[in-house]
């Protein structure tokens, strides 16, 4: 095989050893689909306070930002690899690149201080 064949060969194999994990503490299926629904119930809870989701939600969107950054970053290094010495194309490179770290540095201390304020604002957490 060839080495991508071999590295998804891999990775879905240990795919399934983790999904079917559960599936082997069962003596038999209705033990499992027990197993499976206490952990599937476990997961989500509805007596959380907003603090915690306000802070998932937010977390959530910083991180496409961060992304987008993130591939803005990927996209002026392109542009700086094929400007062929064109120095226009080098400067908008530059360009792109600088303020896309300076986003992803703005989307780390957005995302630090309101985690930061969440923890102080939610110190206990209701999750049981």
């Amino acid at each position: 095989m060839n080495k991508p064949a071999t590295k998804i060969f891999y990775l879905s194999s240990f795919a399934l050893w983790a999904l079917f994990s559960k599936f082997a503490a069962a003596a038999n299926l209705k033990d499992a689909l027990t197993i499976t629904e206490k952990t599937a119930g476990n997961t989500y809870k509805t007596d959380r306070d907003i603090y915690p989701i306000l802070g998932d939600i937010i977390a959530v969107i910083l991180s496409l930002i961060g992304i987008i950054f993130i591939i803005f970053i990927i996209y002026a290094g392109y542009l700086w690899l094929t400007a062929s010495g064109n120095d226009q194309k080098v400067d908008k490179a530059k360009s792109i690149l600088k303020q896309s770290i300076i986003g992803v540095a703005i989307v780390v201390g957005a995302y630090a201080i309101s985690y930061f304020f969440i923890q102080i604002i939610s110190p206990q957490l209701k999750i049981q």
